[in-house]
């Protein structure tokens, strides 16, 4: 269990050890005389990282907190060459895959249809403003999971037990079929099917003052699912979106190209 030590402990310590230092001490011109000593060691035995890379090793996700500044310049990130071959090959795959899942799921949606109208009588799709690649709005689809709330409600989290759910909608969400619709916003080029979820505007900005580098995921498109959707529930606070873009960023600094715009 990865556990903090003063330089004078790690020093003393004699037996097998992964030691993460801070990168700021690595890259002095002078080290301290204790990483000296550290960095003389058996490699074998005395092995040293940063914080973000024992991070990425052990939690399979990368803390924004951790992350330095500057870090991944817009440059950096893979598909973002406009007329690039690997974007549109990406763009091709991702329309191939909607229309195919579209086709192999259109009796659940019309399924699931039937259920939501039936419940309350009330409208089937739900649509909302997201802000998608580089922050510009779109309107996202999905099939409606809660109570029909007034046009004018203010946005608000969606917390474990919240009343608005309807039962259909709970069904729907454990299932993730309330997302469905959402391959036709990738057919549009508002979003790809793996990606950062995208957020509410209204809740964004406490989010980029309160969360570091959090401003980063609009530099992705959008996506219908990623790896901070497999291992991360609904986010319902600051705390759960800083999770999630953990694993968000975890995914960039691997730089793997399917979660990439």
């Amino acid at each position: 269990m990865p556990r903090r030590v003063t330089p004078e402990e790690a020093v003393r310590h004699d037996g097998m050890v992964v030691l993460a230092v801070s990168t700021s001490y690595q890259q002095q011109p002078a080290h301290p005389p204790w990483l000296e000593e550290l960095e003389g060691r058996d490699p074998r035995l005395c092995s040293l990282t940063t914080p973000e890379a024992l991070a990425e090793g052990h939690l399979k996700r990368l803390p924004p907190a951790l992350v330095p500044e500057p870090w991944l310049s817009f440059s950096e990130i893979p598909f973002n060459s406009v007329f690039g071959f690997q974007r549109q090959l990406k763009r091709v795959a991702d329309v191939a895959v909607s229309l195919l899942l579209l086709l192999f799921t259109s009796p659940l949606l019309l399924l699931a249809a039937l259920l939501i109208w039936l419940e309350d009588l009330g409208t089937v799709f739900y649509v909302q403003k997201r802000s998608g690649w580089l922050g510009k709005p779109f309107n996202m689809l999905k099939l409606r999971t809660m109570a029909v709330a007034p046009c004018q409600a203010p946005a608000i989290w969606t917390v474990p037990g919240d009343r608005r759910i309807t039962r259909v909608g709970l069904w729907l969400r454990r299932s993730r079929l309330d997302e469905l619709p959402q391959l036709i916003n990738v057919l549009r080029g508002d979003m790809s099917l793996i990606g950062p979820r995208p957020e509410r505007p209204e809740l964004e900005h406490d989010l980029e003052t309160l969360i570091p580098h959090y401003r980063k995921r609009h530099w992705m498109r959008p996506g219908l699912s990623g790896w901070a959707q497999v291992n991360a529930p609904y986010a319902a606070s600051v705390e759960d979106s800083e999770l999630k873009l953990s694993y968000d960023l975890f995914i960039s600094s691997t730089s793997a190209p399917g979660w990439i715009c």
